[in-house]
């Protein structure tokens, strides 16, 4: 996939936009299926591997199940092989990880690093 900065960042945003209502499937498409990948969630927890991030990412699209969500960008770092991305993150919803309903606002950093295809 040869796809630039900007479309690869909408498509995470879009991908994530499914993700907390309910839909993983397109936001674990954009995960490298490395043994070395990682997620740091934002109700806390880690996973490291691909299998477990997976898991994760299934877990958190049916606990979310947001509904307003928007999201600010903070801060961006476009660099030659890897890209990183701020934003403030808010959305409505009832949530596994907090048991209540209602707003929430969460900070989310996202590390990129460009596939060579090898």
């Amino acid at each position: 996939m040869n796809e630039s900065w900007e479309e690869a960042r909408a498509r995470c945003e879009a991908a994530l936009g499914e993700l907390v209502e309910g839909k993983s499937e397109a936001f674990k498409e954009r995960w490298s299926r490395s043994d070395l990948t990682v997620i740091m969630g934002a109700f806390g927890g880690y996973e490291r591997g691909w299998e477990h991030v997976a898991q994760r990412l299934d877990w958190a699209s049916k606990g979310i199940r947001a509904t307003g969500r928007r999201s600010e960008n903070l801060l961006t770092v476009v660099g030659q092989d890897s890209h990183a991305l701020l934003t403030w993150n808010t959305w409505s919803a009832p949530s596994v990880a907090v048991p209540t309903t209602g707003s929430f606002a969460v900070p989310r950093c996202t590390g990129w690093r460009t596939a060579s295809g090898k």
